[in-house]
């Protein structure tokens, strides 16, 4: 029998791990009210691309009200004490915008693996929020690549790898398939965005002078990231592939998740063609 000071050392082996906080998140979808249509699909779910890229999902989340066509690839990521703060110049884009770039898949019925499409498609999505491509987290700086970037590169190449199990399933049963797939970071780090006008960095140290800061509960980290499908054959500039490789990842504070999936809504699929074909 363990005793209360063993029991409290395990205790605290097990809070230094993400687990419990992954755990508790899946609890409350699970226990969302009766009818909203959200479920857990799988959880811990393995998987592995072509480059020898692996690892595990920790929560893949279906909504049966899109019309089953809903996949949200979830990382769920706990910290200490973080403030993760998003940059949002007043005077460029990233104000209530509805825009998600996200990966989907399309499968006709009987399909031979050659009619198979998988591209990028940029999704309208209620309920809006900030869009940003720059985060400062607390121990990053220079010489070191970004924890969040780091963290949606490979959560949205296991979205793609798990795009794939998906479409080899629909074409081993010849079933018809359409969906679309959004990484989610769902985190307990407080999430700020910094407001400020392009003319209150000053060029002499590169700072923001003036601006404000205000917690929100979601934002949509936009940004071009390397994964497998990150050229399009169709690519005839370098604008062209800078766009191509746009990636949007929701980041989102656990408080707020389960708002933000009663408030979902607005999704349109894209027509057939949009994509580029697999070979």
């Amino acid at each position: 029998m363990n005793t209360p000071n063993d029991t409290a050392r395990l205790l605290a082996l097990v809070n230094s791990s993400g687990f419990p906080f992954q755990l508790r998140i899946a609890y409350e979808i699970r226990h969302m009210t009766p009818g909203a249509g959200w479920d857990i699909i799988s959880e811990e779910h393995a998987w592995k691309d072509e480059t020898g890229n692996e690892g595990f999902i920790d929560l893949v989340v279906g909504c049966n009200t899109a019309y089953d066509r809903l996949r949200m690839i979830m990382e769920c990521k706990r910290t200490r004490n973080a403030d993760w703060v998003f940059l949002v110049p007043l005077n460029g884009a990233g104000l209530n915008g509805t825009s998600i770039r996200a990966p989907w898949i399309g499968v006709p019925d009987s399909a031979l693996p050659s009619q198979v499409e998988l591209g990028y498609y940029d999704f309208n999505i209620q309920p809006p929020s900030f869009i940003s491509e720059f985060c400062v987290v607390r121990g990053t700086g220079e010489g070191q690549t970004p924890m969040l970037e780091n963290l949606c590169r490979r959560l949205v190449s296991s979205a793609e790898g798990f795009a794939r199990q998906e479409t080899a399933l629909s074409i081993a049963t010849g079933r018809k398939l359409t969906r679309y797939y959004v990484p989610v970071i769902v985190t307990n780090a407080r999430l700020q965005v910094c407001r400020f006008n392009m003319e209150a960095i000053t060029v002499a140290d590169g700072e923001i002078q003036t601006g404000e800061c205000q917690e929100v509960p979601f934002v949509r980290f936009t940004k071009s990231l390397l994964t497998r499908n990150a050229m399009d054959p169709a690519a005839r500039s370098v604008a062209d592939l800078n766009r191509d490789r746009q990636r949007t990842v929701l980041v989102v504070n656990g408080s707020h998740l389960i708002s933000l999936l009663r408030d979902w809504g607005g999704v349109g699929m894209p027509p057939w063609g949009s994509g580029w074909l697999e070979s």
